[in-house]
Order: C-alpha cells, then structure tokens, then sequence
C-alpha cells in the first residue's frame, strides 16, 4: 500500500518528464511516505502511436483539448485510458492528479471515473497548474460537478512543495486547501528538493523532427530544472504573479549540483530551465556558471532571458555563459516600439536590444524571440517598428532559431491588464472567451486588428527569408475568426492564405 501515487493527464509534451511530478513525488520519499510515480501522457502517447494515433499529440490536434472533439473519440480513447490506469495506479491511501492546463480538464472528467472504479477507498486529489487564477471561474464550475458525482476529495492551489506533506499527513488548515489563494506571502519559500526521476523510463521520450510535427522515436535524453519561480519584473501582460507570488531562487550553487547530480544519477547533460528568467539575480547565475565550470563534463542548458544593458551584464558574463553551457535562451522582446515595451514594462531599450543580440551573436548562443502583437497601446506606427525589428533581425540569422508568437495579445484574468483596468481598456465578454484574444477592445486596436498583425507579422517573416512560427497557434482559427467580423478585403484574405500555407522548419537543430 502506498501513501501516494500521482500522475499526469495528457496532453503534454512528449519530450522530457514532468519536473512537477518528479519534485513531489522525491518530497513526499524524503518524508518517509511511500511514494510512486508515472508519466500517464507518455505512457498513452506510446500506445496511441501503435494504433497509428500520434498525431492526436500535434500541436494544433484538438481531441484531447476539445470536449466534443473528445466525445467524438471516446470509443478509441476510454480503453486505452482505462487498461493504462488500471495497470499502472498500485494501491493507495491518496491518488494526485497533476492538471497542467485548462485543457486538462477535458479527458480528466473521464480519468476520474476509471480512477474511482479501480480504486474506490482512495483519496483523490487535484492540483497542479492548470488550477489557475486565470480560469478560477471554470475551474471552480468543473470542482462543483465533480463533487455532485463524488469524483474527487480536494484540490491544492498553486505551490504545493510545502504543504503536501501536511496534506498526506491528514492537516486541513492548509493555506491552499481548497481555496484560490490571493495572499501568497505563506507560500513564498522554495523547496530546494531535487526531483526524482527513477520512476521514470527516459528512453520513453521521443525526438521532434525538425521539418514536421510529428514525433520520431527517442530517446531524446534531457530533462527540465527549475532555478526560481516568479519573476523580477512586473510586465502588464503577464499572469505569473498570481501563481508563484514573490519571485524566489536557489542559490547558484545548488542549481549546478542538482544538474551535476542529474548528470550522475541519470547520464543527462542536456537541460531546460522552467524559470522565468535565468538572468533574473545576475549574482546566482554568476555562481552556478562557475561552480559548472568546475566540473569536467559539459553540461549543455536552455531557458528564458530578459535583455540586460552593457552596465548590468558585460561583454565577459557573456563569456561566462556560453563557457559554461548556455545554448539558447528565450528572450520576451514582444514590440519593437520603445513606447509599447515601456507600458508593457518591460524596462529595456533598443541599445540594450542590440546589445544583447550582438553579444549572443558573438559568442554563438541562440535566440527564440519571443513576440507579441496587437498590445492596447499599439498604434500603427508601433507595429511597423515591429516590422522594421524583423528586417533588423536578417543580421541575427546565425543565431535566431525560431519566433515565437502564439496568438495576437491576450489579456489574463490576474494580469495587471486585468486587474488595474481603466478607461483605455473595455471587456465584452471576459467570462466567456476562452482564448482571451477576442474579449476585449482599445482605442488602438479591435479583434479585427489584433488578427490582421498578427498575419502581418508571419507575412513579415516570410520576406525576410524566415519560416512562420512554429508556435503559430491555429492559423486557420485565426482566419475564420477574422472571416467572421465580416472582412472581405481581398489582399488580406490572400497574404493570411499564404501565411496559413507557409511550411515551418527551424533552419538549427535545438533540443527544446
């Protein structure tokens, strides 16, 4: 009998385990509690490949994120969950269910009953990211038809690395219990815990092929870390704040050893960071840069960046960096208008633009330019200085491996946009629109002008010799939706047809 098993719903990504699951499952060990694990979205995509299935996986696929397309499939999908289920939960005195999204609720009403069925005298509780602030309104929806059919016990919000252990322990006054918690104040410690991956089969995990979305068989040997949550700037955009609160960080050095102790335990050199921000506290970075310098294999790592002026990060850190792995880093340039990033807070210049690009460059470490489009204060004008940013970054194409832009902006229920609201910004239809894109207007711009630049920008890419975005969204959605506000216009109805046609390919191989 365990105390705890806790698994996963799909769908996922595919290639690398779950560092939620593994940081739990190694927390509740530590406490003397039985524990196990498993990766239920990889245990399902193996066998949905089999029957000639894995595209349900693809990026734009919608069965296991869309209820009617999910009922639709139910008579493929029921038997394999259930066998999978059925199999892989031992007995338990509790059963955790990590949500990673909104979406995740689709295939979980079904999960649900299958886990109740085997397992009928155990807990089962919920929790994970996909509880969130942004989609209170629906999840709270979804808790109360579950508990009309006795499918679940409780959920945990947010941070739960110290209080799942009281949880299993059987304490309920828990700060997080059953409750969206506003005041994080409680909840802002951080667990130094290094996850735990032995329940896991590395081998399991596939490889992407560059040219497709489809996933090739593995193994694909890195796995995720996770150096701070939270984040030191406060974009306007940005919902972060409402599920980690204050941002917090390990110390440098206990980043590198939990990489080097991966490294020994499981033959992994390859890793991505979760965090925000790696160059968040500029001295712990510095720290697990050179304590990894000290070790005698290199250890290769991704993660997210804001750019930096020269003053606050040299020509040498960087230096520092690609010496000590960094490969590629993600960085939120989202406008090319100082004016739009100002509001945004994003609090960085085109000099310190540049020259972060330029040290980047130099040193051979690449970039994912993460972007938006259709920000409230974005004129005209601003967009075309995003445009003129494109034609600039032709200078960068050594290092930019793919853009970024999932969707024209959006704005968070829990974001500053959101919740500071004032005249500039008006919501028709917050608690319906399920995207977040469509709900809202500005004197700057509407749906119908957040979707044209948002076709304008991959059209741009396109002339500049790059390939569209691999997280492009649903291109075709976007169209329909712009059909649907009853534009015509010929010219734009062809550049989004050709925008939708672009192939994508990453012209540079990275493992994340």
């Amino acid at each position: 009998m365990y105390d705890f098993c806790i698994f996963n719903v799909p769908k996922m990504d595919l290639r690398a385990p779950s560092i939620g699951l593994s940081t739990i499952h190694s927390i509740v060990k530590n406490s003397n509690l039985k524990s196990c694990t498993f990766d239920f979205n990889i245990l399902c995509w193996q066998v949905f490949v089999k029957n000639n299935l894995g595209h349900f996986w693809n990026y734009n696929n919608n069965v296991l994120v869309d209820s009617k397309a999910f009922d639709k499939n139910l008579t493929i999908i029921e038997p394999i969950f259930d066998d999978l289920l059925f199999r892989h939960i031992p007995k338990s005195k509790i059963i955790g269910i990590s949500l990673f999204s909104i979406f995740s609720f689709v295939p979980l009403n079904l999960i649900l009953k299958i886990v109740k069925k085997y397992n009928p005298n155990s807990k089962i509780l919920l929790g994970g990211p996909g509880i969130s602030y942004r989609n209170k309104k629906e999840c709270q929806n979804y808790f109360k038809n579950y508990k009309k059919e006795n499918l679940f016990d409780d959920f945990l919000y947010g941070e739960v690395d110290f209080t799942i252990v009281d949880y299993l322990l059987g304490k309920k006054n828990l700060p997080n219990l059953n409750k969206f918690v506003n005041d994080k104040k409680s909840l802002i410690q951080f667990s130094n815990t290094i996850p735990d991956y032995t329940d896991f089969n590395l081998n399991f995990y596939p490889k992407k092929h560059l040219n497709t979305e489809e996933f090739a068989l593995g193994p694909n040997k890195w796995i995720y870390i996770t150096g701070s949550k939270g984040c030191v700037r406060k974009c306007t955009f940005c919902d972060v704040k409402t599920y980690f609160g204050t941002y917090k960080t390990k110390t440098g050095y206990d980043i590198a050893k939990e990489m080097i102790h991966q490294h020994k335990m499981l033959k992994i050199d390859k890793f991505r960071f979760t965090d925000s921000l790696l160059n968040g506290n500029l001295k712990v970075l510095e720290s697990m840069c050179e304590t990894l310098l000290q070790y005698p294999h290199r250890l290769i790592w991704h993660g997210q960046y804001i750019c930096r002026s020269s003053k606050d990060q040299n020509s040498e850190f960087y230096d520092l960096l690609a010496n000590a792995g960094l490969d590629l880093v993600s960085i939120g340039i989202e406008s090319g208008s100082e004016s739009v990033r100002k509001h945004m807070k994003k609090n960085f210049s085109n000099e310190s633009l540049y020259f972060t690009l330029n040290q980047l460059q130099r040193v051979k470490i690449k970039v994912v330019p993460l972007m938006m489009v259709g920000y409230p204060t974005e004129t005209e004008e601003d967009f075309v200085e995003t445009l003129n940013l494109i034609n600039h970054f032709s200078k960068y194409k050594d290092i930019i491996v793919d853009f970024n832009l999932n969707n024209p902006t959006r704005i968070l229920p829990g974001s500053p946009l959101e919740l500071n609201k004032d005249n500039t910004i008006h919501f028709n239809s917050l608690d319906t629109d399920y995207d977040f894109t469509a709900n809202w207007y500005s004197k700057n711009t509407n749906y119908t002008i957040r979707i044209e630049r948002f076709f304008r920008f991959h059209n741009q890419l396109i002339k500049n010799n790059f390939q569209r975005s691999y997280a492009g969204g649903d291109f075709n959605f976007y169209k329909q939706e712009y059909i649907k506000q009853k534009n015509t216009n010929p010219d734009i109805i062809k550049m989004i047809t050709k925008v939708q046609n672009g192939r994508y390919y990453r012209s540079k191989e990275f493992f994340c």
